[in-house]
């Protein structure tokens, strides 16, 4: 893993996150996955309008995604969400997510793998584009 920014923001597991057996539905997992990745890169100040205008990318599109769900959370917890880059290729990157429970046990783990993007020229679509080595140096790589 790449020693450098980890971003760290908290969940509160709500009714509507959860299955009819009050435990939450996997897919939320994903979807804070990737609230973590974009918040990750606003901490380092690479906010949407700033991606797009500097680098002329769209964002960072996921390719592949995998969790392994330890520990269920349910209603009313409070979770941690701890996210870093592991990861740099030349047009794509991985991260590494881990969600705490309330008592601080880890209650699921992710893997993201992401491409630097920008829209086709030629079309409509995405096209992967290399990614500067300033956006790296921002995160410690």
């Amino acid at each position: 893993m790449i020693d450098g920014v980890m971003g760290t923001h908290k969940v509160l597991v709500e009714w509507g996150d959860c299955d009819p057996a009050q435990i939450v539905f996997y897919p939320n997992y994903f979807r804070w996955f990737d609230q973590a990745t974009w918040r990750l890169f606003v901490q380092v100040g690479l906010t949407r309008p700033v991606l797009h205008r500097r680098y002329g990318v769209i964002g960072y599109p996921l390719v592949k995604a995998d969790s392994e769900f330890l520990r269920s959370a349910i209603p009313g917890d409070l979770l941690t969400v701890e996210s870093r880059i592991d990861r740099w290729g030349g047009k794509s990157f991985s991260l590494h997510h881990v969600v705490r429970n309330p008592d601080g046990q880890v209650g699921a783990v992710g893997h993201e793998t992401r491409v630097w993007a920008r829209q086709r020229e030629d079309g409509p679509g995405l096209v992967s584009v290399e990614i500067p080595d300033e956006v790296k140096a921002l995160f410690g790589a």
